[in-house]
């Protein structure tokens, strides 16, 4: 969910000015450094970081590329329907695998997963299409046939009809796991899948007569919003002001993320822009991190004069992103109070 936010600079000492960065730069840093943090927390857990060479991990990635050029080689013999070509590379595939420890090396794994799961399925379709299909009914109405048949043929030889339904349990109790054939079943199975059923759109005629009750509704709505939002607002604004009395700041991240609802997440970011545009929140780079911080807002004579140029940044808070970044940085409660919906 991008949000825009206008950024008004502030006059600083020259000693306060930090590097420029373009928005794009700003984000690479940002995701880079998430994912850095995340791999290494990753690893340590497991207890394997560090643990593998440079050298084994190019002898990996080297294999996995072999692999992956020779499972398009084979392409044909895998859609034709050769499983011997296709259990060799799952055995090969798999011992590679279990050498792999790290991203770049997982990464050539899912393409090798995703060619072979592309190549089984075109099999699956040829399949179908180079053997008749059998339906439900067809094969119902074939055991019908067959078994009446069959009682038919009892009679005409005067054989008297019983049925032993222990015998039969007994019997069928061990097939359960594996159906015996039927010799009249020579096709494979076709299921017809049945999609949803579509209602027929009809586009309802505009009343201008539009009740007062309803447009009084919508209003009290709106007033709502706009009211929960300055409140919002309101209390971000007293957070910086208590957290930053020292014009520091506070870690991006950490102030606006809420490791327990991403929506609440994108409404901090959201009202964090407000501040931002009215000059009363800074951002600030410092030690290659982005910082927040409460500034006074500036007065006419400054704007007037053009001493302050305006300019806005983009930042995309994805869901990705925010599962990283309260990985990263490990964020285990909310800056900005959780706030419950009803």
């Amino acid at each position: 969910s991008p949000v825009i936010i206008p950024i008004s600079p502030v006059e600083q000492p020259l000693s306060r000015i930090p590097v420029r960065m373009s928005d794009q730069e700003i984000k690479r840093k940002l995701k880079r450094s998430a994912k850095k943090l995340a791999e290494k927390e990753r690893l340590k857990k497991l207890g394997l970081f560090g643990q593998q060479a440079d050298q084994e991990r190019i002898a990996i990635r080297q294999s996995l590329r072999k692999l992956i050029d020779k499972t398009r080689k084979s392409r044909s013999a895998i859609t034709g329907g050769d499983g011997d070509t296709l259990r060799k590379i799952h055995a090969e595939h798999d011992k590679i695998h279990e050498s792999i420890l790290y991203t770049s090396e997982a990464n050539l794994d899912v393409q090798q997963l995703s060619l072979l799961a592309e190549f089984v399925s075109e099999t699956t379709k040829n399949l179908h299409q180079k053997f008749n299909v059998v339906s439900v009914d067809g094969y119902s109405d074939k055991l019908k046939e067959h078994f009446t048949l069959a009682r038919q043929s009892d009679e005409e030889a005067n054989l008297p009809f019983e049925l032993d339904w222990k015998a039969l349990g007994t019997h069928a109790q061990n097939k359960i796991a594996a159906t015996s054939t039927a010799d009249f079943l020579s096709n494979i199975l076709d299921i017809e899948l049945s999609g949803a059923k579509k209602k027929a759109s009809v586009s309802r005629k505009r009343d201008i007569n539009v009740p007062t009750e309803q447009v009084e509704k919508i209003e009290s709505n709106e007033t709502l919003l706009k009211t929960q939002t300055e409140s919002r607002v309101t209390l971000l604004l007293k957070i910086l002001e208590k957290m930053a009395p020292d014009h520091r700041g506070f870690p991006l991240f950490n102030l606006i993320i809420n490791p327990d609802s991403f929506v609440q997440t994108i409404e901090n970011l959201f009202d964090l822009s407000f501040l931002v545009g009215n000059g009363r929140a800074e951002f600030k780079t410092l030690e290659g991190e982005l910082y927040v911080s409460f500034q006074t807002p500036p007065n006419d004579d400054e704007l007037k004069q053009g001493l302050l140029n305006p300019n806005q940044s983009i930042i995309t808070m994805t869901y990705s992103l925010w599962e990283a970044s309260i990985e990263a940085y490990g964020i285990t409660s909310s800056t900005i109070p959780h706030r419950l919906s009803f």
